[in-house]
């Protein structure tokens, strides 16, 4: 799944260091820039109904919306794999 945007941005890096000041080419990676924010956010309210459909999901997302927000940087990693835990224990 992530392969082929991965190799395309690592191929692509060199031409955007060289060309990326031009106003067409800075154009073209705001609207990518946008275009991608408006689909993950979607795919965020897709997973989070499906998702977040009791209480102890709900507690662990914010928990981890607060986390991710804090002043200090918590690295997103440890967030998920705390998330991972306290669901464990709380359906364990």
């Amino acid at each position: 799944t992530f392969l082929p945007c991965f190799a395309l941005t690592v191929i692509a890096a060199p031409y955007f260091h060289r060309y990326g000041s031009r106003p067409g080419i800075e154009a073209l990676v705001r609207g990518i820039t946008a275009a991608t924010t408006g689909a993950i956010a979607g795919v965020v309210i897709v997973v989070a109904r499906q998702s977040l459909n009791d209480l102890p999901a709900a507690a662990i997302a914010v928990g981890a919306l607060i986390a991710s927000a804090l002043r200090w940087k918590v690295p997103e990693p440890l967030i998920v794999l705390a998330a991972a835990l306290v669901g464990l224990l709380v359906r364990g």
